[in-house]
């Protein structure tokens, strides 16, 4: 059974948000259209993370990170998102790249996490 809501549409057999249907952001997200669109992508991503569906998680970081999403914490979790997806599904090249970005001019606690997986991949 699916409920529509304002925000997205909760499916109520795996209480997963859906983001694939449009809707209207506006008043949510204090950012330009634009940003909204790339945050939903970034949210499509992380509930493909969530369930292991590396792949299809792949695809929508793409979209998010084509363009500048709302704030660093947001690109910063979308290149981790990115590495560990690649990682799972074999495209250590993918990893490399997204945690090397990661750890630049990062946090400590970031570049740490970026670097402990670097190694991994080597």
């Amino acid at each position: 059974m699916v409920t529509n809501h304002t925000f997205a549409q909760v499916n109520a057999d795996d209480n997963a948000l859906r983001f694939d249907e449009p809707h209207n952001f506006s008043g949510y997200f204090p950012a330009p259209a634009a940003q909204v669109e790339y945050s939903v992508a970034w949210a499509r991503a992380k509930q493909l993370q969530n369930r292991g569906a590396w792949l299809e998680c792949l695809k929508y970081l793409a979209g998010a990170l084509s363009r500048d999403l709302p704030g660093p914490l947001f690109t910063q979790e979308a290149l981790r998102m990115r590495g560990i997806a690649a990682w799972h599904v074999g495209d250590d090249a993918t990893a490399r790249i997204a945690f090397t970005a990661l750890g630049k001019d990062a946090p400590p606690g970031r570049a740490l996490e970026a670097a402990r997986w670097l190694e991994r991949l080597r």
